[in-house]
């Protein structure tokens, strides 16, 4: 059952022309429930969504499932006139101090709910009205007085529409994608290793002055897998590797901001949050290159390069510091 705004809602009574406002918002939305899902033909299931899904690391192919959370059956919503309180329930009672409760005020969700024939409202409510959905929808009314319908965006998802057709598109574009990734690692870049080496220092890999062809292309991919699974977006890694081009001009400034880091030419002074330049005679001496912001404190590569991409002479410093390193005896 539902309600709206503390009035109850006559469900069998929902109908485009009935002049309910709300019942008529409700027949749209079961409507579009049925053109985009066949439901209640066909049931929908809510499931974790994959924000919430983490690699166990102890086990490499497996996800640590995560713990259930409750739903409120209870959400504020814009409507036509202003904010609107949707409420669903199965039961109401009155408790000791005469105040109307609704049951349940939330619901237990464990990663899998099945919305069917017998409980279109709960759909109705969960899709259309939660704020809890990942890829929910509101329905909104139009200047001309018919309803449509948009995507949801929440900061905070506890479930999501299980999509299977497009999960498996999705799964066939990324896998394609990591075959592209490896490809032009392993075959493209075999006849070019100035353009690998440029490539896996771009990318961050530490050491590659000092690894052969094939060692650069195994230390790549696996830096890319490690990446991946610290990542929350899915494929995050190769789709990094893939924004990197050789003819890039901000994969040769990364390239050269990894030979300053191994060559001992600069610095990121993680205290002060800011990058210097360390002098080769006397690592005391740190002259400034550039500060990074609070909202950058976790990239903070990605403001020297950007930083560098603007400011040339500093540029042109880094790489006469990075070729005159190179002609200093090693200490062994």
């Amino acid at each position: 059952m539902l309600k709206v705004n503390g009035k109850a809602l006559n469900l069998e009574e929902a109908t485009k022309d009935n002049g309910d406002i709300h019942l008529s918002e409700y027949q749209f939305g079961l409507e579009k429930l049925k053109e985009m899902f066949d439901y209640p033909k066909k049931s929908i299931r809510l499931v974790y969504p994959k924000i919430r899904i983490k690699p166990d690391p102890d086990n490499r192919g497996k996800t640590i499932k995560p713990n259930s959370c409750p739903i409120l059956m209870e959400a504020s919503v814009p409507g036509v006139k202003g904010l609107e309180r949707w409420i669903y329930y199965e039961t109401e009672r009155f408790d000791k101090n005469s105040n109307l409760i609704h049951e349940p005020r939330r619901k237990s969700f464990n990663g899998h709910l099945v919305l069917n024939e017998r409980n279109i409202d709960l759909a109705f409510f969960l899709i259309f009205k939660s704020s809890w959905c990942e890829n929910g929808y509101r329905i909104k009314r139009k200047s001309d007085g018919k309803f449509g319908i948009e995507p949801y965006v929440s900061k905070d998802y506890y479930f999501a529409i299980e999509n299977k057709k497009k999960e498996a598109a999705e799964k066939v574009n990324n896998e394609a994608l990591v075959i592209k990734c490896k490809h032009f690692i392993y075959n493209e870049l075999a006849n070019d290793f100035d353009s690998l080496k440029k490539l896996a220092k771009a990318y961050g890999v530490a050491d590659v002055n000092d690894l052969s062809m094939e060692q650069t292309q195994v230390a790549l991919i696996a830096q890319i897998e490690e990446d991946q699974l610290r990542s929350k977006e899915e494929f995050r890694g190769w789709k990094r590797f893939l924004e990197l081009r050789k003819d890039n001009p901000e994969t040769d400034v990364l390239a050269c901001i990894n030979d300053g880091l191994e060559y001992h030419v600069i610095r990121y002074d993680a205290f002060k949050k800011v990058w210097v330049f360390i002098d080769g005679t006397d690592n005391k001496k740190h002259d400034l290159i550039c500060k990074v912001p609070p909202a950058n404190y976790k990239a903070p590569e990605k403001v020297l390069c950007e930083h560098l991409l603007d400011n040339k002479d500093n540029y042109e410093l880094l790489k006469m510091g990075i070729e005159e390193a190179k002609k200093r005896p090693v200490n062994i």
